[in-house]
């Protein structure tokens, strides 16, 4: 998103943007009242006539363990091998977390959520730290903004999961917002949304 914002805020520079995290029932409430233009999750909201729901992305899961950490060495890691540590996670109502679950739960694995945050960079601070290592999305790991981090492919473990942005069918649609969701997603157009 901040690339996409930085690009957006040179077309619309009077157009103020606030972000804010929440977990997805409250995105979901925040976009019905109005309170937010548009919602961005990974969790599927309910089938609810006045949402429009549009696939945004697809991403890939990777591992996120401090430098120097002993999974680094595993030629091909099992979830049995991620079991084994404890785990730092979104919370529980976050669609990523739920998903984690229950990929492990498949296995009749339970994954050991010691620590669980809001915010991705909250979440690397914490494996940093050594407090445990973590499942995010690919984009959310970078060897230049996290020196002290490594991440881990495990796409033979977890399918990529999608996000959507999410709209009111009930709420005017400004111009500025069309445009945003464009550069999200060429493909939704203003005539295609």
């Amino acid at each position: 998103l901040p690339e996409i914002i930085k690009r957006f805020n040179a077309q619309h520079a009077k157009v103020r943007i606030t972000m804010r995290h929440a977990d997805p029932p409250q995105i979901i409430q925040m976009v019905l009242t109005g309170d937010a233009d548009i919602g961005i999750t990974a969790y599927d909201p309910p089938k609810i006539h006045d949402l429009i729901v549009l696939p945004f992305r697809q991403f890939q899961r990777v591992l996120v363990v401090p430098r120097g950490h002993k999974l680094l060495s595993l030629s091909k890691l099992t979830l049995k091998d991620i079991a084994q540590y404890p785990i730092i996670s979104y919370e529980a109502g976050y669609a990523s977390r739920q998903q984690i679950v229950k990929v492990f739960a498949k296995e009749g694995l339970e994954p050991k959520i010691t620590i669980s945050a809001i915010d991705a960079d909250v979440i690397k601070s914490c494996v940093e730290q050594g407090l445990g290592i973590t499942l995010l999305s690919e984009v959310s790991c970078d060897i230049d903004r996290d020196p002290n981090l490594r991440a881990i492919s495990v796409r033979h473990l977890f399918e990529p999961f999608s996000t959507k942005i999410v709209l009111s069918r009930q709420h005017h649609i400004r111009q500025h917002v069309y445009d945003f969701i464009e550069m999200c997603a060429p493909r939704w157009r203003r005539a295609n949304v």
